[in-house]
């Protein structure tokens, strides 16, 4: 609270630029690493886009090859890649966009749901593993991964009640 950031309405200057200026100026060697945090920022987003193309499609071939997805998701292209759910996915990534008006604020809602949403499925996943193979410490599994799907379900109730 001491640089009294506040998120705008139109979304600049964002909070990281703001928390930025206020700590390191906005001249001189404040400038420099001002640009340095906007690199940075710009490298975490890449990658955080870039590994929703490369994962996406390995997923849908898998989920596609248990007949849960279109068998079309299992198909390789010219260069040995999934295509299709490739397409899939900028397709659907093009429509969010449009739908939510580019809006970077409900944009990033939609990310970290499904970024939770993920772990959930994982943490209950791993819930059901440990209740149907009982081995080892199986008790000590149930009890963190029951506690990692609670919390990160109500992380994604949150941001649904609060977001939308």
């Amino acid at each position: 609270a001491w640089t009294h950031a506040l998120p705008y309405a139109a979304g600049t200057p964002t909070v990281v630029s703001q928390e930025v200026h206020a700590v390191f100026g906005s001249r001189g060697v404040g400038e420099v690493i001002f640009y340095l945090v906007q690199l940075a920022t710009l490298l975490i987003l890449y990658t955080g886009g870039n590994t929703s193309f490369n994962g996406f499609p390995f997923l849908a071939n898998y989920v596609a090859t248990d007949n849960y997805l279109p068998r079309q998701l299992t198909k390789r292209g010219h260069r040995l890649a999934f295509s299709n759910g490739i397409i899939v996915l900028g397709v659907v990534s093009l429509t969010l966009i449009v739908v939510f008006q580019a809006k970077v604020n409900a944009l990033v809602a939609l990310y970290a749901i499904g970024v939770f949403t993920g772990f959930t499925m994982a943490g209950a996943g791993m819930v059901a593993r440990h209740l149907r193979e009982r081995t080892g410490r199986w008790r000590f599994g149930v009890a963190v991964n029951l506690t990692s799907a609670t919390v990160t379900a109500l992380v994604v109730l949150v941001f649904v009640l609060a977001k939308f």
